[in-house]
């Protein structure tokens, strides 16, 4: 089978005689699919019906797709958020701080040692310390 390149020609030089395309429309998601051919009239009534169950299978796979990806992403945060919250809670009772302080040195942890927020608060958590730089140590 020839390469079909931008414009409508294939490698070989020769252009394109048929093309049946199918666009897909949900939301904020938008896809296409293409097929070609070299000889005219390619398509059937048949081909058409085909691309379109074909389309709406394809569409149906990405949409769970990224639906099961979501679902991660929001999973994680939850993860993140909760761990969060709970180093939040043990530098306010380790320091007597208020709750934006421990955020604070939280995040002033993770930008001098380079480190994702979440990493300073798992230690946090799975160690009850901060070891913090002289300069974000927390204040009361």
């Amino acid at each position: 089978m020839a390469e079909v390149r931008p414009g409508g020609k294939r490698a070989d030089g020769r252009g394109q005689y048929a093309v049946l395309s199918i666009f897909l429309e949900e939301d904020d998601s938008l896809g296409a699919l293409n097929l070609y051919a070299t000889r005219p009239a390619a398509f059937s009534e048949d081909s058409m019906t085909a691309l379109t169950v074909l389309a709406t299978h394809s569409a149906i796979a990405m949409a769970r797709a990224a639906a099961l990806e979501q679902s991660q992403h929001l999973q994680a945060a939850l993860n993140s958020n909760r761990t969060i919250g709970i180093a939040i809670g043990i530098l306010m009772n380790q320091h007597l701080i208020t709750q934006c302080q421990a955020f604070d040195t939280l995040r002033l942890a993770s930008q001098h040692s380079h480190r994702k927020l979440i990493d300073i608060a798992t230690e946090v958590v799975e160690t009850g310390e901060l070891n913090l730089p002289s300069r974000a140590a927390p204040t009361r």
